[in-house]
């Protein structure tokens, strides 16, 4: 039986604390990474888990995705945003490039467990995932790393009762109901699908391959997705292109033509025209005017910044 916590990378070291046993956490364990600059999460790239990255506010962290048995260097996170990355989803490897990060991996049983005891009902899934701003795990996070940046190691309990406080903010603000119009697809189904469209965004994605996945013919499958999810396969999935691009766009110089191809589009020509369509502008201009309205981070050195 594994204890609840697992605290990895604690003041520039790859160490472990490992709390005490404890019987409501039980095979539930929580894990939390602290990554200084140069230093990679030791979470493995796959696995069933809500994750959360927190960078702290000047911080700049790279990801590694595993597609198709290739590594795959995103682009990097920057301080201002956090990420969320649902369980059943491909999970990338951080690293921070520069100041720090905290990675906080939760069990989907764990998760389900916080919400019910402390809110009396079934926790909503988490489905979809998010790359953005959110004041509150933003706090949690500074705290959290206020104590592990002088190599301070909180006690099992202490992690463990901030994991909940994660888990039932995500609940309630990230959780989604169920969808009742939808019974002939079953919500693990739908969460396994929009995992499968979320990790190949940059391939040609089939409405027969998605079918095949729900065992169903491809004209039955259409029909209960758009009743799931409010809009066709394809409608869907290149919505989930278009803000994909739009991450990339902002959070770095991949040349368009890169970006074109990342997100799943043969030629800069169709890329531009569809990205336009749906935000109003080009993406050179959208990068232009996101560029202008952030604020300004110096760019990354070879070195790791020196301790204070």
């Amino acid at each position: 039986m594994s204890d609840p916590v697992a605290l990895i990378a604690v003041a520039r070291a790859s160490v472990r604390a490992h709390g005490p046993q404890d019987a409501s956490a039980a095979g539930h364990p929580i894990r939390i990474a602290y990554l200084t600059s140069g230093q990679r999460s030791d979470l493995p790239p796959l696995g069933d888990r809500i994750e959360v990255l927190l960078p702290s506010k000047d911080a700049i962290v790279e990801t590694d995705y595993c597609i198709s048995g290739a590594v795959t260097k995103t682009t990097p996170i920057r301080g201002a945003r956090i990420v969320i990355t649902p369980a059943g989803a491909s999970h990338p490897t951080y690293c921070a490039r520069r100041s720090d990060a905290l990675v906080i991996a939760l069990d989907p049983d764990f998760y389900r467990d916080s919400v019910r005891g402390a809110l009396g009902c079934e926790a909503l899934e988490i489905v979809q995932g998010y790359n953005g701003v959110d004041p509150v795990l933003r706090e949690i996070g500074d705290i959290l790393r206020a104590e592990l940046r002088f190599g301070r190691v909180p006690s099992a309990m202490y992690l463990e009762c901030w994991a909940r406080v994660v888990a039932l903010h995500l609940a309630i603000t990230y959780g989604q109901p169920p969808t009742r119009r939808s019974p002939g697809l079953p919500r693990t189904k739908l969460k396994e699908i929009l995992g499968f469209i979320q990790r190949h965004l940059a391939d040609s994605i089939q409405v027969e391959d998605l079918a095949n996945t729900a065992c169903l013919s491809p004209y039955h499958f259409a029909r209960l997705f758009k009743r799931a999810i409010g809009q066709s396969p394809h409608l869907y999935i290149t919505a989930q292109r278009m803000q994909r691009a739009k991450e990339v766009l902002s959070d770095s110089d991949l040349p368009l033509v890169d970006v074109a191809a990342y997100v799943g589009f043969r030629t800069q020509a169709h890329f531009t025209g569809v990205f336009r369509r749906y935000s109003g502008l080009t993406p050179r201009a959208y990068r232009l005017s996101n560029r202008a309205s952030a604020p300004h981070v110096e760019p990354i050195t070879g070195e790791a910044p020196a301790p204070s």
